[in-house]
């Protein structure tokens, strides 16, 4: 398994979806696994598990480690991907911020359904945190990226008002870590 790639058009497509997110994010963490293993640890159908391998094989993303007869193990191509820096052309940018904004929305739904249980378990409390997501973002896209962060922030406020107080502590954007070159993430988290 190689470090770093960068993302081709196809590539950028197929990680749009949420599922297809799942499958490779969960294949770069503990990969290679079988897709039995895919299914308990995601809960998703057997047959919704081979159509996301299929996808992630057909664009290079996942390849197959062993064959049996019964099994096959299956593995990411690389532990972090990465967009390029100077848009190949105007469907790469699109892709790329509809890829952006596809782990934008997942990273906040996983924090919201964490943050849900947290209210009503406290021992939960100190568990609820965010793993980083590191996007490279133009310096054009990068206020249009800001709104749209703080617009899902306050989404988030809104919903912890109606439960009658906030659970976050500490909620933040590191700018640099998602523009400047040579930098590595910190992440964000709710401590």
């Amino acid at each position: 398994m190689t470090n770093l790639i960068l993302l081709d058009e196809l590539q950028l497509k197929a990680l749009i979806g949420t599922r297809t997110q799942d499958v490779f994010d969960l294949l770069r963490a503990q990969g290679p696994l079988l897709a039995s293993d895919l299914q308990t640890k995601l809960r998703f159908p057997s047959k919704a598990i081979f159509y996301q391998l299929n996808k992630l094989q057909a664009v290079g993303l996942v390849r197959v480690l062993d064959e049996s007869k019964n099994a096959a193990r299956y593995e990411a191509v690389a532990k972090r991907v990465r967009i390029e820096r100077s848009y190949p052309s105007d469907l790469y940018r699109l892709l790329a911020d509809q890829y952006a904004q596809a782990r934008i929305r997942k990273v906040l739904a996983d924090y919201l359904n964490m943050s849900v249980s947290a209210v009503s378990n406290p021992e939960l409390h100190d568990l609820v945190s965010l793993q980083f997501t590191s996007l490279e973002l133009a310096s054009d896209d990068l206020q249009e990226f800001t709104r749209e962060f703080i617009a899902l922030v306050e989404v988030y406020r809104s919903k912890c008002s109606q439960v009658g107080k906030p659970s976050v502590r500490l909620f933040m954007l590191a700018l640099p870590d998602l523009c400047g070159p040579g930098t590595k993430p910190r992440g964000t988290k709710k401590q």
